[in-house]
C-alpha cells in the first residue's frame, strides 16, 4: 500500500551516495534549527513528516517509523502508552533518534528512488 509517506512495510536500507548523504545532513541540521525556533512545539511527528517530504524532493531514499512504548502499568490506572516518530536515511537517523530506542516501531513508510 502506498500512501503519501511511502510504501508502507518499505525499508529500503539502500546506502547513500556521498551527495545524497549531504542533502540528508544538511536537512537535519536546518530541521533541528528551525524546529528550536518555531513558537509551538515541533512535534517528532512533524519533524519527521516534514525531513520525508524534503528528501523526497532531492530524492534521497528515507524511512518514517512510527513507534510506541506502554505508559503506567495497568495497576495504575493502565492503558496509556507514547507514541513517537523518526526518520532514517541511510545509515543516519535525522529526527527523533534521542528517544527512538524506547519505542516498539509498529509501522514504517519508506521510499526509494531510482
Amino acid at each position: 500500500m502506498v500512501v503519501g509517506l511511502g510504501e508502507l512495510g518499505h525499508d529500503p536500507q539502500e546506502p547513500l551516495n556521498d551527495k545524497q548523504l549531504s542533502v540528508a545532513r544538511n536537512m537535519a541540521w536546518a530541521l533541528n534549527a528551525v524546529a528550536r525556533r518555531l513558537p509551538w512545539m515541533a512535534t517528532c511527528l512533524m519533524q519527521a513528516l516534514a525531513c520525508q517530504l524534503w528528501l523526497r524532493w532531492h530524492k534521497v531514499p528515507a524511512t518514517v517509523y512510527l513507534g510506541v512504548a506502554s505508559g503506567q502499568p495497568e495497576a495504575e490506572g493502565g492503558g496509556l502508552f507514547d507514541a513517537h516518530a523518526w526518520l532514517r536515511c541511510g545509515d543516519h537517523i535525522l529526527t527523533g533518534g534521542q528517544e527512538r530506542n524506547r519505542f516498539k516501531p509498529i509501522a514504517c513508510f519508506g521510499s526509494h528512488w531510482d
